[in-house]
């Protein structure tokens, strides 16, 4: 994983990694066919590495999705959560407006 030296330069954090090529990707299983089950499998991963043990979580892409499911399943254990280019649903209702540029 890319993040490891920054993991080792700051020892009091330890990385863990798991990543998912699509449901579709049969080296994952065939439950894991849809993104509820990505999201109960990082979940079963979460709960069996870290136990009871806080620790921080970051998403990337889809795994932003399945990073936010992470931190409502584990509140209370979850110290942090990062977010990169994460999958969003745009709030299409009021925005806020800059004057002179128009919504395209």
């Amino acid at each position: 994983m890319g993040l490891d030296p920054v993991f080792s330069a700051h020892g009091q954090w330890t990385g863990s990694t798991w990543t998912h090529w699509g449901w579709a990707n049969p080296r994952l299983g065939p439950e894991i066919d849809s993104a509820d089950a990505v999201a109960g499998a990082v979940a079963s991963f979460a709960s069996k590495t870290f136990s009871d043990e806080r620790f921080a979580v970051l998403g990337n892409s889809f795994g932003g999705r399945i990073a936010c499911h992470l931190m409502a399943e584990f509140v209370e254990q979850v110290l942090g959560l990062a977010l990169l280019c994460p999958v969003a649903v745009a709030d299409h209702g009021p925005r806020l407006s800059m004057p002179g540029v128009k919504a395209m």
